[in-house]
């Protein structure tokens, strides 16, 4: 009876932490994937099409390398700066 309670209460403490997790975990990707696209769309509207590499490197930045990317890329005038900003970054 209790101890089965005490048991029923871990595990539902640990699904809700797995799931408080899980959660966090997927607002934080769907920030990056946001903000990677907004990203890519003021690059190309920037400095024209990507090639296949950068645009690679470009897709692999955290969510905090995009946010410096996003404002780095206002000064940006052809792809060369891309380049180089990825190479320092």
């Amino acid at each position: 009876g209790k101890e089965r309670e005490g048991i029923m209460q871990i595990v539902t403490s640990w699904m809700e932490q797995g799931i408080a997790e899980g959660e966090q975990r997927g607002r934080i990707e769907g920030r990056a994937e946001g903000e990677r696209a907004i990203v890519l769309r003021q690059l190309t509207r920037r400095i024209g099409s990507l090639v296949p590499d950068v645009l690679v490197q470009v897709q692999a930045l955290s969510l905090v390398q995009l946010e410096s990317l996003g404002e780095a890329l206002l000064d940006f005038a052809e792809a060369d700066d891309l380049v180089e900003w990825l190479n320092r970054n």
